[in-house]
């Protein structure tokens, strides 16, 4: 299965780095994700217009739970993998259907983590802007 995960450096205070392993924290322990699971991870920046970039993309192979110290003290869980799949950043653009309609339906209602399992056109636009095919 695919998620789509989303970071925000406004809200977070920090850019998404996957330096060490591809990973995210999460409040809550998701359903349904399991062992390799795919993770798509796009961040918006902090500029006016934000600026919202694909940074990420792993598979799931284990997970740390809290408790977490410093600024990740208040989630339960991160989901990592081993190596991110993603070659570079991709700068994605509103103007491409099916981003947009990710936008308006998950950013926009601060939906930051995402089953993408009936959502095949979204996995099918992050598999061709990023060159990543399963």
């Amino acid at each position: 299965m695919h998620w789509y995960a989303y970071h925000s450096e406004k809200t977070m205070g920090y850019p998404y780095s996957s330096v060490g392993a591809s990973g995210m924290y999460l409040k809550r322990e998701p359903k349904n994700l399991l062992l390799g699971d795919i993770i798509w991870v796009i961040a918006g920046g902090v500029s006016t217009p934000t600026h919202f970039t694909l940074v990420d993309c792993f598979q799931h192979d284990r997970a740390e739970r809290a408790p977490f110290s410093g600024r990740y003290s208040k989630f339960e869980i991160r989901v990592l993998g081993s190596r991110s799949l993603l070659r570079s950043p991709v700068r994605l653009s509103r103007n491409d259907e099916w981003f947009a309609d990710l936008h308006a339906r998950f950013i926009t209602k601060q939906r930051f983590f995402v089953s993408l399992e009936s959502e095949p056109d979204k996995v099918e636009g992050l598999s061709r802007v990023s060159g990543i095919t399963f």
